[in-house]
């Protein structure tokens, strides 16, 4: 309670620190000239530098990214080359502006750090660096895609892909990227219809050229990339615009998965999902992929159960993984439990699904024996495994027929099945 109490008022206090000096930034910037040339700045002088004063998330915004997190104050407009250094990582983006951040020395990617890049990127960030859209685009053709083998793992969150992430960790020359939040802001983009598909494959290849970048700087000979969950609904954009990305969706038993998510829920003291939150994690909107499926009305996603409103994100993200096979697109489903039963095995698999000859084969043993999520949020080891197991919610009849209902909506077989996906990597 005191923590929360403590968090309230820095959040208070930052609003309203934020809000006094942005009226006097809109002030100053318009007396010296800055808002001017922000308008008409040529795209050589269209990057501009921002230094970052103070930082604050509120618990809401604690798993998004953008610049409204920091306190910044203008700094000098510069090239927008710069953003090609190791050092500036893109933080997130919208339909009028890209954000990368500056975090010195700082390598973000490091799992040392954090096990999520927007986590790293928002405490070690020293510079802003904000850019119009269409520089953004601009700069992202300067950059030449390294010839090395590339996987992105679609997932329905809670399933091991944080794990999977820490294993290419630990593989020489190998870059593993867990979670830049850019590809969080296009899903979002895209579930809204607040940009048309062409606009989205655009900012989508850019997007993925100013992560991949990091390999190019870095001579990296294998890459690695897991976004949030919601980034599944884009899966078929991201393998329009650069199918040379290998695919795969990773996935866990869905009983299993809602009792992971009880656990975090009751482990922080979370009341549940909102109505809000709901449709953003279960992609309900306007995301092509699931123009076939129902959009449900406020209404009814708030009567739903709780164990209910957490099925829901397995269920519309196993309906996404089921369009992008029936459309042809080339994807491989990989299995939690397969994971755990024989992590090796799944490893080699990968490295032969990637055409990558792994001549020194890390120690899984020792990450496998370590929380992948530890000191973050996203962990529950530390809490009682009975007393988590007493507060779990009762499967009865009522709720069996409450899920049955959902999946037979989304056209995926019923929770009480046990799972295996099409296209099994193998």
């Amino acid at each position: 309670m005191e923590l929360f109490k403590i968090q309230k008022a820095t959040n208070w206090i930052f609003f309203v620190l934020k809000t006094v000096l942005n009226i006097i930034q809109s002030i100053t910037w318009r007396y010296y000239g800055i808002v001017e040339q922000l308008r008409k700045n040529p795209y050589d002088r269209s990057a501009h530098v921002c230094k970052i004063w103070m930082r604050n998330k509120s618990e809401s915004d604690l798993e998004h990214s953008n610049k409204n997190n920091f306190i910044y104050f203008h700094k000098e407009f510069s090239n927008p080359c710069i953003v090609l250094n190791d050092n500036i990582s893109l933080y997130s983006l919208n339909e009028k502006e890209a954000i990368f951040v500056d975090c010195g020395n700082v390598d973000i990617f490091n799992s040392k750090h954090d096990s999520f890049v927007y986590n790293t990127q928002y405490r070690y960030a020293i510079n802003l660096i904000i850019m119009p859209i269409a520089s953004f685009k601009q700069i992202s053709k300067e950059v030449l895609l390294p010839k090395i083998p590339m996987v992105h793992v679609a997932n329905h969150g809670r399933c091991g892909s944080t794990l999977l992430f820490k294993l290419f960790e630990v593989i020489p020359n190998a870059l593993a990227i867990s979670e830049p939040n850019a590809f969080t802001d296009l899903a979002e983009l895209s579930r809204k219809g607040r940009i048309d598909r062409a606009e989205l494959k655009s900012l989508c290849y850019s997007s993925l050229i100013m992560i991949i970048k990091h390999a190019k700087t870095r001579d990296s000979e294998l890459l690695f990339l897991k976004c949030q969950n919601i980034a599944v609904y884009i899966t078929d954009v991201m393998m329009d615009v650069l199918p040379s990305i290998k695919q795969i969706y990773m996935y866990r038993n869905p009983v299993q998965f809602v009792r992971s998510y009880e656990k975090l829920a009751i482990t922080n003291g979370w009341k549940g999902l909102s109505v809000k939150e709901l449709k953003l994690w279960c992609g309900m909107g306007h995301n092509e992929i699931l123009h076939n499926y129902p959009v449900y009305p406020f209404h009814f996603l708030q009567k739903l159960s709780k164990f209910s409103k957490f099925s829901l994100i397995w269920i519309t993200g196993l309906a996404a993984f089921n369009e992008l096979v029936n459309k042809g697109y080339s994807i491989k489903s990989l299995k939690y439990e397969d994971l755990l039963t024989d992590p090796k095995h799944t490893l080699r698999l990968l490295m032969n699904f990637m055409e990558y000859n792994l001549t020194v084969f890390p120690d899984v043993d020792a990450v496998m024996n370590v929380d992948s999520q530890k000191g973050t949020k996203f962990t529950s080891r530390h809490i009682e495994k009975k007393k988590l197991e007493e507060s779990f919610t009762e499967i009865n009849n009522h709720l069996k027929v409450e899920l049955n209902e959902l999946c037979c909506d989304f056209n995926v077989q019923l929770f009480w099945e046990t799972t295996v996906l099409v296209n099994k990597l193998e």
